[in-house]
């Protein structure tokens, strides 16, 4: 009979009281025992705690910690330096397992061993069904060649993946910056071998309307120091081929963040509002000319134009 691997499954908890239980349920109801769930609170002023010791006293696999809020990042190192499991499985406390997904997820690290197990995950929005996601576009079922990452990108969300302990390191982990999860992915796959792709999904990511928070609570300083934290985990990587991913991930990003709020442009004035056009058409040229690298990571023009127009869209 192959081996059931311990499965280290690392939530960090923030005002979460809505939904750990559900998250516990389902891990619980996943019909594999060698688990352990790690349930750091990072300084929540709601009942989560409380709600966490409660899970504690009812099953033995769950270990639960508080601290001083530092931020997702920070959290998920705390608890990694908690875990005992040979794989590291992180989840956010208001989203939940599919069932067998633990089981399935150890028969393939038995059977395909893989530095790095990503997989597909379903979004909800208040109780539907919205998206399924795969991890990197346009791949198949099997182990994946880091070309076909090169040019394509990692989704960052450490939710569709489950790691290795052995090949995780504290360093990789980074505390107080916006998109702190993308640093971590590329740190780890930067140092894989075999990465393997199932297209099943293991995980079901909650978007109801009162969890979304991120983009409502953009904190324009935190937004320019994670430009240089991603640039400065730029220079960390080594395979060429995961550097030009992160490459394109930065543009991303960022674009993305334009985006977001590139409904309120109609609070500008006209002149405003051409200046952001002209940047925007900027942007559309690098990304169709492919020079992404040479604008983000050599000279940071296109860095600074994004953090212009953002902050422009969100006054």
């Amino acid at each position: 009979m192959k081996k059931m691997k311990k499965i280290s499954i690392i939530v960090p908890v923030y005002n979460a009281e809505k939904y750990l239980i559900k998250l516990i349920n389902s891990i619980e109801n996943q019909n594999y025992n060698n688990y352990e769930v790690i349930l750091v609170d990072d300084g929540s002023t709601d009942n989560s705690y409380k709600i966490m010791q409660k899970l504690y006293k009812k099953n033995k696999n769950i270990k639960i910690y508080t601290k001083k809020n530092s931020g997702p990042g920070g959290t998920r190192k705390y608890g990694f330096e908690k875990s005992t499991g040979e794989l590291i499985f992180f989840v956010d406390a208001d989203d939940w397992l599919p069932e067998k997904s633990l089981l399935k997820i150890n028969k393939l690290f038995n059977n395909k061993n893989p530095d790095v197990l990503i997989f597909n995950r379903n979004t909800y929005c208040n109780g539907e069904k919205v998206k399924t996601t795969k991890p990197i576009k346009n791949i198949s079922n099997g182990y994946i060649d880091l070309k076909e990452i090169k040019n394509n990108y990692i989704i960052g969300g450490l939710g569709c993946k489950v790691l290795k302990k052995d090949i995780l390191t504290s360093d990789m982990f980074l505390e107080g910056y916006n998109y702190e999860d993308v640093a971590t992915t590329y740190l780890y796959f930067d140092k894989c071998n075999k990465i393997y792709y199932e297209d099943e999904v293991f995980y079901n990511v909650n978007r109801d309307d009162d969890n979304i928070s991120l983009t409502k609570k953009i904190d324009i300083n935190k937004i320019i120091s994670s430009v240089d934290l991603i640039l400065n985990v730029y220079h960390r990587i080594e395979n060429e081929y995961i550097k030009e991913s992160l490459s394109l991930v930065i543009f991303l990003k960022y674009k993305e963040l334009i985006a977001s709020h590139i409904k309120n442009i109609v609070r500008l004035n006209f002149q405003e509002n051409k200046m952001i056009i002209y940047y925007l058409n900027i942007i559309k040229q690098i990304y169709e000319k492919k020079k992404i690298k040479e604008y983000i990571v050599q000279d940071k023009l296109l860095t600074k134009i994004i953090i212009k127009i953002y902050w422009k869209c969100i006054k």
